[in-house]
């Protein structure tokens, strides 16, 4: 893995020497193992590696081979298979990214969905005069890039990019919906920044430049073109299969000879990730190091008895029976959320939008290098492949096709395993099919909640691009064969890369989530919808066929973890002075047509933060924080 940049010029001048410090000095503060530059007139490449494999202490990046320039960041999970497909011997002096330039030379695109791993390219055929550009399908690694005077230059960090582009503005299409969506998401598709004019590559997308422009831009991969088309006699076929197919998904991210690390909850994902991690490093003689998010110490939790925040303890007494997990907490004491977004927002090079969850796994990316980790795993992608669950949605389906034997068994079966009224699981049912709601959760016209202006948000298209995913929601919810695909959209793809890869760059660990592997996401895509409910189970792929592998008492009832639950008592505890910056900020600062200041000073002015509920701290944040973030450019 590493960092990649670089500049060429199509008109055939010479790439300045200015261009190329630019471009390379803007890695100097990240975690940088060796870096290479090639340099010929009109190219320039430059690789910053990162020794997260053993073979990639041998890369030798970039490359320059009959006239074909070439820099990747890269990771391949199926070496074997791709050697063997070019008939050469896989040995350990042999880099992931030159196998993945070998098979590009050899098979072109054709290859491009055998390809497995974290991985982004830039192959320049001087004699053609023409660039590729291809990132992996689930968006692990990018690169961001921008054509100018028929230059085109790249690199994995915007920074250099803005510095060298000759007019830099916001793009106010971007930051219409950053304002308007007025949740936690961030990006309305998957390739557009913060900057006007400056893209980033998105997933599984191969994009051609010729002349100083882009000529193409194909995706060699799409997730709804998947069909439920698996089908096996018995449920022992398919336990078998998705087994085997987890372990090898996790055990594929396991190259490294130094330790491994894992983000680990209380709940089925990260869990079933380490119960599978665990054993493998076992054998070799290695630890598993968990870093459980947990909250202050003199926090009280006043929410449900079916919640708990700090899930530390469930964390460490499901580890026991594995015998090799060491596991430790992320408390964030002493840490002031508002203080550190200068910081984080240079790191991520966006104003982030979640206060507490983003500073912890970022403190937890160091954590893991402190106890010699070059690897941290998660699970964080597991609510939409490995613990998807659609109970709802699956009877609905049933009561729609006419199953009604099929639907009265299904019913039975909660009857009978976990108590569940009768009554109660056919009148949601029917009223799933006849008159479907939403939960609370759910909100629509979201926007109008936000203090960005409405006029502001109509012109930049951010109100219908939000009409539009609601109803997307509405259509879909209820709907068996569409509810997993909310999951599963291109653009979450982006939000789950986006911010690990910065991470990486500046800690230096090695990001991955096997619940987010392609081909664990393929595999699910085409399942049957009973082999996520049936008998009386939910989450079934976990809570049935991994029984004998996860925790032996996990399963018993226990309370779902509440993350970041501390994060308003959290501000609190810095509340004048948070509040008084606040105020100091919104009235010096110009919204530039933006931003409703004159209303947001008024919220925040009558009040102290506890007059504030959680979610209003959240807007309050990320609004404020955009608005310090976006002064700093033109419009």
């Amino acid at each position: 893995m590493s960092a990649i940049w670089g500049a060429i010029d199509f008109s055939g001048k010479e790439i300045t020497e200015k261009i190329k410090s630019v471009l390379k000095n803007a890695f100097d503060e990240c975690a940088i193992d060796k870096t290479s530059e090639i340099s010929n007139k009109n190219v320039y490449m430059g690789c910053g590696l990162q020794f997260f494999t053993p073979e990639s202490k041998h890369e030798e990046l970039p490359t320059k081979t009959d006239g074909i320039y070439y820099t990747a960041d890269a990771v391949l999970d199926n070496r074997d298979e791709m050697c063997a497909r070019l008939g050469i011997t896989n040995t350990p002096e042999l880099g992931d990214a030159e196998i993945i330039r070998q098979c590009f030379e050899r098979f072109g695109k054709d290859c491009l969905n055998d390809l497995l791993g974290a991985y982004v390219f830039v192959r320049f055929d001087a004699a053609k005069g023409t660039v590729d550009i291809v990132a992996d399908a689930v968006g692990n690694r990018y690169i961001q890039y921008f054509c100018e005077d028929d230059i085109l230059y790249f690199a994995s960090l915007r920074a250099p990019l803005e510095s060298l582009k000759k007019e830099v503005r916001l793009n106010k299409k971007w930051i219409a919906y950053y304002y308007g969506v007025n949740t936690l998401d961030t990006f309305n598709d998957s390739e557009s920044t913060i900057i006007d004019g400056i893209y980033r590559i998105a997933p599984a997308s191969h994009v051609v430049i010729q002349n100083g422009r882009v000529a193409e831009k194909n995706e060699y991969w799409d997730v709804t073109n998947i069909k439920r088309c698996r089908r096996h006699k018995n449920d022992s076929d398919y336990r078998k299969e998705f087994v085997d197919l987890y372990r090898k998904c996790v055990s594929d991210t396991l190259r490294t000879e130094e330790e491994v690390a894992i983000f680990l909850s209380g709940g089925y994902d990260s869990t079933s990730v380490a119960c599978l991690a665990a054993p493998i490093l076992k054998e070799r003689g290695k630890k598993l190091y968990s870093f459980t998010s947990v909250p202050e110490s003199d926090y009280v939790f006043d929410g449900p008895e079916t919640k708990e925040a700090d899930e530390y303890e469930s964390v460490k007494r499901n580890m026991e029976f594995l015998g090799n997990v060491e596991c430790d907490t992320l408390s964030l004491k002493g840490v002031n959320l508002w203080d550190i977004r200068h910081e984080y927002n240079k790191v991520v090079e966006l104003p982030y939008k979640s206060p507490e969850n983003m500073i912890w796994l970022y403190e937890g990316y160091k954590k893991a290098r402190e106890k010699g980790a070059r690897l941290i795993l998660s699970g964080a992608f597991g609510n939409g492949t490995v613990s998807y669950n659609n109970i709802l949605q699956y009877l609905v389906w049933l009561v729609k096709h006419f199953k009604f034997k099929k639907f009265i068994e299904e019913v039975n079966g909660f009857n009978r395993r976990l108590g569940s009224s009768r009554k109660q699981i056919i009148k949601a049912t029917l009223d799933g099919v006849f008159k479907p709601s939403l939960p609370s959760t759910i909100k629509f016209d979201a926007y109008k909640d936000c203090y960005a202006y409405e006029s502001f948000l109509k012109e930049n298209g951010a109100i219908d691009a939000v009409k539009e995913n609601d109803m997307i929601t509405r259509k879909s919810y209820h709907n068996a064969a569409k509810h997993q695909d909310m999951f599963l959209p291109a653009i979450n793809f982006r939000h789950y890369g986006e911010f690990p890869l910065k991470n990486s760059l500046y800690t230096g660990v090695f990001f991955r989530d096997p619940t987010r592997d392609k081909r664990m996401i393929e595999y699910v895509k085409s399942l049957p919808f009973d082999q996520f409910t049936h008998n009386g189970y939910t989450r079934r792929l976990i809570r049935e066929y991994m029984e004998d592998i996860m925790p032996p008492k996990f399963f018993i009832r226990h309370p779902f973890g509440v993350q970041s639950a501390d994060m308003k008592y959290r501000f609190e505890k810095y509340g004048d002075a948070v509040l008084e910056e606040w105020r100091r900020i919104v009235s010096k600062t110009d919204g530039k047509g933006i931003v409703d200041t004159a209303r947001l000073l008024k919220d925040i002015e009558r009040k102290n933060v506890k007059d504030f509920g959680y979610g209003d701290i959240l807007r309050l944040f990320y609004t404020i924080n955009a608005l310090e973030y976006i002064s700093n450019y033109e419009l």
